[in-house]
This record gives structure tokens, C-alpha cells and sequence, in this order.
């Protein structure tokens, strides 16, 4: 499963977008965080920052997060999961997200 979370906030240092590709036991195998400023950043099960890495734990249905009035989640794509990966791994930042 992959996924779109939006998180509706004002801090300008926190992700605005989450991409999370999850693995048929719930735990994040790849993920994209997107910024208010356009920056991106990825983790995997081999790389990850100070800023972002996989969950610790399971990762909710989206569903379930959506219920929180702090997101927004929703299934997405995988086509347009590779495109936010690619794009993560090839720049980093600054992409339109339309």
C-alpha cells in the first residue's frame, strides 16, 4: 500500500506531505517527506537523517489517520509514489506540487 498524508500546520520546519509506502505487515519500507519550502527528503531501510527515517512502529490505515483533523490520508497510486521517490532521490527539493 502506498499513501498521502497531509499535515495541516504552521511550523516551517516540520513536512507538510508524507509518502509512505507500507509493507504488508504495516511498517514503513520507504518513505518522502515534502516541505512547505518544496525540500524533500527520503528514507529507506538503508538510509535515513537526523530529520527523517522509517517508523518505529506500525503504520495506522489511512482511514484511521484521516480521522485525526490534524491530516489528511489517502491511498494513492504507486505510479504516483515513484514519482515522489524519484524525485526525492534525484533532487532533494524543489518540485511543484501543484
Amino acid at each position: 500500500m502506498v499513501s498521502e498524508v497531509r499535515w495541516h500546520h504552521d511550523f516551517d520546519d516540520e513536512p507538510v506531505d508524507l509518502f509512505s509506502e507500507i509493507g504488508d505487515d504495516d511498517y514503513e519500507v520507504r518513505k518522502v517527506d515534502v516541505y512547505r519550502d518544496g525540500h524533500m527528503e527520503w528514507a529507506d531501510a538503508t538510509h535515513e537523517t537526523a530529520t527523517i527515517e522509517l517508523g518505529q512502529a506500525p503504520t495506522p490505515a489511512p482511514e484511521e489517520i484521516d480521522a485525526d483533523a490534524e491530516f489528511t490520508a489517502v491511498r494513492i497510486e504507486v505510479a504516483e509514489f515513484e514519482t515522489m521517490w524519484s524525485a526525492a532521490r534525484e533532487h532533494g527539493a524543489d518540485i511543484d506540487l501543484g
